[in-house]
């Protein structure tokens, strides 16, 4: 069986026409398809998306590599950990928030898709959210197990944040309302936030990848 790293660039993002961004989803139409749009242009629904984080602080000192500390080691770690919480969040939503019917793609707002390309095939395909999650979940569970060679692990961990990054972002676009609901908004926050710091110290996921994200960073950083 051929590895993710075998298989190229086997996750593609694109952007969505504006033709593809119509629709009625029950939220204001000037914010189509994105309950984060809709929360960040909110005043008190704003503020309340920013409140109740970890002091910026700490979770840019967890980040930090110890002096005691192999780098590829560290960095495999949080990845680990990170699987283990998107596992969490995802969790909260994917039996009757996020299916087949309410997220038929897996997009992150409007104007971003993400698509997944099976090793067998050329082509990059567009696949329910749900499955797109689940693939990359049980992708990486498989090869955060099977690692064993430092070199390869910065190569896999750099793939393993970009997928990574965005199931948050999807999370946040189109699953806000419900972990608002359900009091989950605390830990999202926190973990994305973390999450960030991670990525940025190490640099491993592109800026233009964090685009779907960036005024969500903005708030929180501020």
């Amino acid at each position: 069986m051929l590895s993710f790293l075998d298989w190229g660039s086997s996750f593609r993002s694109r952007k969505v026409s504006n033709k593809e961004k119509d629709g009625d989803t029950g939220w204001p139409p000037s914010f189509p398809q994105s309950q984060l749009a809709y929360v960040l242009a909110a005043g008190p629904a704003r503020e309340r998306l920013g409140a109740l984080l970890l002091d910026q602080e700490r979770l840019q000192l967890a980040t930090r590599l110890p002096e005691s500390e192999n780098l590829d080691d560290w960095i495999v770690l949080h990845c680990i950990d990170f699987l283990n919480l998107l596992n969490l969040l995802y969790g909260l939503v994917y039996e009757h928030a996020c299916t087949s019917e309410s997220c038929p793609r897996m997009t992150a707002g409007p104007a971003y898709e993400f698509l997944w390309q099976c090793a067998d095939r050329r082509g990059a395909e567009s696949l329910p959210a749900s499955r797109y999650i689940e693939l990359v979940l049980a992708w990486a569970e498989q090869e955060l197990g099977s690692l064993t060679n430092g070199a390869t692990n910065r190569k896999l961990c750099r793939k393993l944040t970009q997928r990574f990054h965005r199931i948050f972002a999807h999370l946040y676009h189109h699953h806000l309302a419900e972990l608002l609901e359900m009091g989950a908004l605390p830990h999202l926050n926190t973990s994305y936030l973390h999450f960030y710091f991670f990525v940025k110290e190490f640099q491993l996921v592109h800026s233009k990848d964090l685009e779907p994200m960036r005024d969500l960073i903005q708030l929180l950083l501020a």
